[in-house]
């Protein structure tokens, strides 16, 4: 069942119209780091790990977009109303009289999450490969080892002493960090569909409303108690869940993750057992 569930997954035209989004981020990202090192000194160039999509060193729009505030949209695009489309034409009615309700969810579940984090992953994956093969690993920029030998001491940023010896641990560990956010965003909107009278735009869009709404909480609380407020605590309420190495507390960001998949599970759960539907 778990297989079934995701071939029907990846034959979406939904998956495809998101996987392609994400690819095209990655190497427009690439293509912009090239065009913009093309003919520099070696002395200018900065480490392959710096030019990842996660970092984006020199494209700060569309895929720092993609990667980060549009990526709870489309995750959700990708997997979220495989559920909905089903309960809407009927399938879930046939599909219940050969399996348990619970079971047939809780595959839905597993797939959509297995979809989404490979998906990602191998995103993620193939823009570190390519600033592996076209960059230098220790890269000659004139800032590059002093700025890295100084940010070890930076207690106040996320994980700066990894980021400062293990470079590339400390970026596949922030892109692992973005396949469960990924994966937290489309379990969350998926979890939408047990919510009666929703529509298929309001659950692609609540975990972006979801993540808005963190944000705007974040800076709500840390601006109304600044002053009792030590400046870490404030960078701390303020964790920027899709940064890397910034100022603030990877505690933050991990209870973004497990706060929303909980929410999500939640409702799934509470769905199943009272057999809640939007019909």
């Amino acid at each position: 069942m778990f297989i079934e569930e995701v071939k029907k997954i990846v034959r979406r035209n939904e998956f495809y119209a998101a996987a392609i989004i994400i690819f095209f981020a990655v190497f427009l990202n690439f293509y912009i780091a090239c065009d913009n090192l093309q003919d520099k000194p070696i002395s200018q160039i900065p480490s392959a790990w710096e030019l990842t999509v996660l970092r984006n060193y020199y494209c700060y729009n569309f895929t720092d977009t993609v990667f980060s505030t549009l990526l709870p949209l489309i995750a959700s695009i990708m997997v979220a109303d495989v559920y909905y489309t089903e309960l809407k034409t009927g399938i879930t009615n046939y599909i219940a009289t050969r399996i348990s309700y619970s079971s047939y969810i809780k595959n839905k579940v597993l797939a959509s999450s297995t979809v989404v984090f490979v998906t990602m992953g191998i995103a993620v994956t193939v823009s570190i490969v390519l600033s592996i093969i076209a960059f230098p690993l220790q890269g000659h920029y004139s800032t590059d080892v002093s700025f890295r030998s100084l940010m070890m001491h930076d207690r106040y940023r996320i994980l700066c002493g990894f980021e400062g010896t293990y470079p590339y641990l400390n970026i596949i560990f922030f892109g692992f960090i973005r396949c469960l956010f990924a994966v937290s965003s489309a379990i969350f909107a998926f979890s939408m569909t047990f919510i009666k009278r929703i529509n298929r735009y309001l659950l692609m869009l609540s975990s972006t409303v979801y993540y808005y709404v963190y944000i705007l909480l974040g800076a709500l609380v840390a601006n109304t108690f600044a002053d009792p407020m030590s400046y870490n605590w404030a960078d701390m309420i303020n964790t920027s869940v899709t940064g890397v190495n910034r100022y603030g507390s990877i505690y933050m960001i991990f209870f973004y993750i497990i706060f929303q998949i909980a929410v999500a599970i939640f409702i799934i759960r509470r769905g199943v057992k009272k057999g809640d539907c939007i019909l």
